[in-house]
């Protein structure tokens, strides 16, 4: 059976689910573009669909995976620096006493 054959019969979505349910973002972004990859055509949409992912999200998967291993270093970081909220000190401006 191949793998086209087996997302279309729904025999991969108990297992999808489960990985990634206990993978990190970057993980998960990752496996799902390898899967795509693998997939072909449709893959996006398929894998998106059974891991509860964006689809964009599953596209950037394929293209961190065609990038140098040393533009993600394995530092503990799922983000990288600089991503988030600004802090809560440069949000709100000072209160002027009175």
């Amino acid at each position: 059976m191949t793998a086209t054959t087996a997302v279309a019969s729904g025999e991969w979505s108990e297992h999808v689910a489960l990985v990634f349910a206990r993978l990190d973002e970057r993980q998960q972004r990752w496996v799902g573009g390898l899967l795509s990859a693998v997939l072909g055509r449709g893959g996006t949409k398929q894998i998106a669909a059974l891991a509860g992912l964006d689809p964009q999200t599953i596209r950037q998967g394929r293209i961190d995976l065609q990038r140098p291993r040393e533009d993600y270093p394995d530092d503990g970081r799922v983000r990288r620096p600089g991503g988030g909220r600004p802090a809560l000190k440069k949000k709100t401006p000072p209160l002027s006493r009175r």
